[in-house]
């Protein structure tokens, strides 16, 4: 997968109409720019070592601070974008909008720490429309456990904090 970082606006959080589309265009035009570089390796011009099928690439917009606007309509965008040099199909619009996401930094990291994959929740929603505008993609799931080194990190930052806070009573 192919991956693009961005920041919004801090206009946005005036719930600025202008600002709102001006966001909307940023993350359309970065959904654009990762369709190209997947048409650009399927026809060739990226040498890899394996081949690999249009169905198993995806394309992720990693944004710092999500300004969680509507996706709907940053594909929409996306979607008039692109048309103005190609004509989309409802197949190609599809294959957008289920593989090429836009997440939040925090999203992404929260999956890692929790020993999940990203690229299964990926693919876990490829054949589910309703899912295709989440702002999360996440499996449930009881069977992975925290990673060990982290779960470590974790245990040591509590009883430091138990043992400070002890030692604060006590005085």
């Amino acid at each position: 997968y192919d991956t693009k970082a961005i920041s919004p606006s801090l206009k946005l959080r005036k719930f600025d109409k202008e600002e709102i589309e001006n966001d909307i265009k940023i993350y359309a035009e970065d959904i654009k720019q990762m369709y190209s570089r997947i048409n650009d390796y399927l026809s060739g011009s990226f040498q890899l070592n394996k081949d690999y099928a249009k169905n198993n690439i995806f394309g992720v917009v990693v944004v710092l601070e999500d300004a969680n606007i509507s996706r709907k309509s940053i594909y929409e965008k996306a979607f008039s974008l692109i048309e103005t040099s190609l004509e989309l199909s409802d197949v190609e619009k599809n294959y957008i909008c289920s593989h090429i996401k836009v997440l939040s930094l925090r999203s992404i990291e929260s999956k890692i720490l929790e020993n999940n994959s990203i690229i299964a929740a990926l693919l876990e929603q490829v054949d589910k429309s309703e899912k295709w505008f989440d702002y999360e993609y996440s499996i449930q799931t009881v069977y992975n456990k925290g990673i060990p080194l982290y779960d470590a990190y974790v245990k040591n930052i509590k009883e430091r904090i138990s043992q400070k806070l002890n030692s604060i009573y006590e005085d």
